[in-house]
């Protein structure tokens, strides 16, 4: 199995306050991993490291095998790395397919000409999307909720 993400030694100082201290970790393509620890442990603090929200005092990032240590949030996120924040916000009078499906970046139909046109590689990934959507539905087990206005679910 290939590696997707490695965690090498990171390491985050706030002036006399180290946060992470020599954080090693790799994530398997494929896997869902999760990291946890009680309150003040520096689990935030890693996300925000490896997704460029902060840079690391020393360590590195690497994703598929390239390192990304020290790249912009927005360069890192256009490599699939992304994230959510503690206080997620959904839109509640949209389903939560709708909601998936606000997600995906650069999408050809974000352009307005081709959105209205409705071009062939519109309608394309607009069906890739709606597959991947249904996957990740499928993975975490509400496939069954697709179809409710977000603001009806807890």
């Amino acid at each position: 199995m290939h590696t997707m993400l490695k965690i090498e030694q990171l390491t985050k100082d706030f002036g006399g306050l180290r946060a992470v201290d020599g954080c090693s970790f790799q994530v398997p393509q494929g896997v869902i991993f999760g990291l946890i620890g009680p309150n003040g442990s520096g689990k935030t603090t890693v996300f925000n490291l490896v997704t460029g929200f902060l840079e690391p005092t020393a360590g590195q990032v690497s994703f598929k095998g390239q390192n990304i240590t020290g790249q912009r949030p927005y360069q890192i996120a256009q490599l699939g790395i992304v994230r959510t924040f503690q206080l997620v916000r959904t839109f509640n009078r949209m389903t939560v397919m709708e909601n998936l499906l606000a997600g995906p970046q650069n999408q050809a139909g974000e352009n307005l000409l081709w959105g209205i046109l409705r071009t062939p590689r519109t309608r394309r990934e607009e069906r890739q999307a709606i597959e991947r959507a249904r996957a990740l539905l499928a993975v975490v087990g509400l496939e069954g909720v697709a179809d409710e206005y977000c603001g009806n679910l807890s």
